[in-house]
């Protein structure tokens, strides 16, 4: 009786050791697999960048430039709401030169990089040249398609961010951006693509689609404040407080939904 179990015993490991043997070697022939944080799916569409889309809309706020038939440009945006803060606009409008003008809408910490690397490429230019020229939104094209993708900018001598430090990272950054150059708008988006307004006006931020669509029902308004009414309505929610400012003024005011 004794034999027969230690036989079935020895028959148990040895098929045991069997199994393990087989695991392993299975293990070492096959590879495994690895995806590259930059590749695409199926539809040719990259993962980290929709992620990064989800994220300006999701961390930031509500904003808009619209530009007036007498190149007056208005800034609309969500104010603080906290009672135990004065009201103030959330959007800043950051001047890289006295005619460019950036607002962030996103991951603060991406927004602060991001508006410090335009600066220092201000500076470096206006050392090198006197002048750091036109063509700010391809070289902040150029700063989002760096830092995602590295890639090098000596092709193009208008962008000159190869004289930056720019370290590349392990994900795109999570804003969208508004860019206001001679008075032209365009708005940037986290995978460097430049969005050209197809009317006067572009918006960043949480519900910025959907406002932009109901925008043009209100564009037969002679009033802005009735405009961002009527394209704000059934979006956000009663009582919001936005502030209404111009470009290059003082001039500013605010309205509630």
């Amino acid at each position: 009786m004794k034999i027969a179990c230690a036989s079935i015993f020895l028959l148990q490991c040895f098929l045991l050791l069997l199994a393990l043997a087989s695991a392993s070697s299975s293990a070492a022939t096959t590879p495994s697999r690895y995806e590259s944080i930059r590749a695409l799916d199926e539809n040719g569409q990259s993962k980290q960048l929709q992620h990064a889309k989800q994220a300006a809309l999701q961390h930031g706020t509500l904003i808009l430039a619209v530009k007036h038939a007498n190149e007056t440009i208005h800034i609309v945006s969500v104010a603080t709401t906290s009672p135990h803060r004065r009201q103030r606009p959330l959007a800043v409008v950051h001047t890289i030169t006295p005619n460019t003008f950036l607002l962030c809408s996103g991951v603060q910490a991406d927004a602060r990089w991001l508006i410090d690397k335009l600066r220092q490429l201000h500076l470096q230019m206006q050392v090198r040249y006197g002048s750091s020229g036109a063509g700010w939104a391809q070289r902040l094209s150029s700063l989002y398609r760096a830092v995602f993708w590295g890639i090098p900018d000596d092709s193009n001598p208008w962008q000159h961010t190869r004289w930056l430090e720019l370290e590349r990272w392990g994900r795109p950054l999570g804003v969208q951006s508004i860019l206001i150059e001679q008075k032209q708008l365009c708005a940037i988006e986290p995978s460097g693509g430049i969005m050209e307004p197809d009317q006067p006006v572009v918006a960043i931020g949480r519900h910025s689609a959907d406002i932009l669509r109901q925008w043009r029902s209100s564009s037969d308004s002679d009033s802005l404040t009735e405009q961002v009414r009527v394209a704000c309505e059934g979006i956000s929610p009663r009582g919001t407080v936005l502030s209404i400012a111009q470009i290059g003024t003082d001039v500013s005011w605010q309205m509630t939904l």
